[in-house]
Parts: C-alpha cells; structure tokens; sequence
C-alpha cells in the first residue's frame, strides 16, 4: 500500500515538474517573440521617420479645406506649443508607419505561438495568416484615411462660431494616427473569429443565430467610440464591420465544410 502511495506521489511529482517546465519554455518563447516583434518596430519606426516628411504631407491632406478657418495659423501650418512638441510628433507618425511595415513580422510571430494551438504547422497557413492580417489591416487604414476628413472638418467648425481654432500639430496628428491606427486594427475582427472557429469557441451557425446581436453591438460601439465623434464614421465603419462579419460567416463555413470532408 505504501508502495502504492510512494508511486502515486513520484507520478505526481513529476507531473509538476513538467507543467512548471513547459511554463517556464512557454514563457521564454514569449519573451523572444516580443523581442522580435519590437526590434521589427524600431526598424520600422526609423524607417518611418526617414520618411517622416512624406507621412506628414499625406495626413494634412485632410487639413486644407479647413485652413481658411485658422486664421491664427501661419501660412497654414499647424502650431507647436512646446520645444519638444514638433519631435514628439514625427516620431509619432513614424511610430504609426513602423508598425505598418512591422507587421508581417507582428502577424507572423503571433501566427508562431498561437500554431501549437491550433494544431496547424504548415506553411501554407501562415502564409494565409499574415498576408490576411496584412490586406485586412491596409483596407482599414485606407478607409480611415479616406474618411478623416469628415471627423476633422466636422470638430473643427462645430465651434467656430464661438471660438478661434488654434490647432496644434501634436493634436491633430495624434488624432490622425489614431483614428487611422484603429480603422485597421478593427479590420481584424475577421482573423479573430477565425482563429476562435478554429479553437472550436464559435461556428458559423452560433454567430448566424447571434448576428442581430453582434451587429446591434458593433453599431452601438462605433457611435459612442471617442475617436469618431463626427456622423459619417461611425456610420461606415459599421457598414464595413457589418460586410465583414456577415463574409467571415461565409468564410468559416466553407473552412469547416473543407475540413469535415478531409477529415473522412
């Protein structure tokens, strides 16, 4: 009996020592990975700030139909408020345009830690992956960038009848950054529920039955959201997340159907 119980304890034991040693792997695994994914941020960040003056012409385009209205700025340039101000916002922007490049990196790291998981080592799929997250990511910048003017001219004239705009280039490009960061940053959402498809967490007729909900939800969100105060964005990146999740349905169910008969 005593033997018995010996046993036990050592089986134990050892069962212990395995799951603190996969932890501690798993938990340098992720240290290395993040150590990847900032050392692709720095080089894309300098990058970005090599072209810093390109990326700041891009994002004023939305400025001049609204520079009539500054009148305290100097030929039509933004103001800065403090010596370091100017600096803070080319690496700003830089910042945004290096997580841009960073991104097949971020997408492919990500893809490497979660593949264990999901039980999926082939190459193929990562390529998928990454390129997915790439497209989905630039489409959203894109619209954001398309749409930043609404939000802009919109904040801009609310108040122009009571106050002098003085707008300083640290707030508007932080804004611009921003607004234009989380329009492709919310473009994910298909990679998300994909990658919950395949944990087996959702399936295609339980996001079917809850559809009414999720885009109530998605449209709620999008019109309290701080970053698009205006009517016009909250309005089309509903519509754009409504697409989206109604293509990814479409997506999930193929992907289960070509799995199922592979699997016979």
């Amino acid at each position: 009996m005593s033997s018995m119980n010996t046993a036990e304890e050592m089986d134990d034991g050892s069962g212990l020592e395995s799951a603190i040693r996969a932890f501690w792997q798993r938990l340098g695994e992720i240290r290395w990975r993040l150590f990847k994914i900032l050392l692709a941020l720095i080089v894309g960040t300098i990058i970005g700030f090599i072209f810093r003056q390109n990326l700041i012409d891009l994002l004023s385009r939305p400025l001049p139909v609204v520079t009539s209205a500054l009148a305290t700025q100097a030929h039509g340039k933004l103001v800065v408020m403090g010596i370091t101000e100017g600096f803070m916002v080319y690496l700003k922007v830089s910042l945004a345009a290096g997580i841009l490049i960073a991104l097949p990196v971020i997408l492919y790291q990500i893809w490497a830690f979660l593949s264990p998981v999901l039980q999926t080592k082939g190459a193929r799929y990562a390529v998928a992956f990454v390129l997915s997250g790439i497209l989905l990511f630039v489409i959203g910048a894109l619209l954001g960038y398309l749409v930043l003017r609404y939000p802009v001219q919109w904040l801009i004239f609310f108040s122009v009848a009571n106050f002098t705009p003085l707008i300083t280039a640290d707030s508007y490009f932080t804004f611009a950054v921003w607004f234009v960061v989380c329009f492709g940053l919310v473009f994910e959402l298909p990679l998300v529920l994909l990658f919950l498809a395949r944990l087996g967490i959702v399936d295609a007729a339980g996001l079917r039955k809850k559809r009414a909900f999720v885009h109530l939800g998605m449209w709620a969100t999008c019109a309290i959201v701080p970053v698009l105060p205006d009517i016009y964005s909250p309005i089309i990146l509903s519509v754009a997340l409504s697409i989206l999740y109604e293509a990814t349905i479409i997506i999930i169910a193929m992907t289960l159907k070509q799995s199922t008969s592979s699997d016979r």
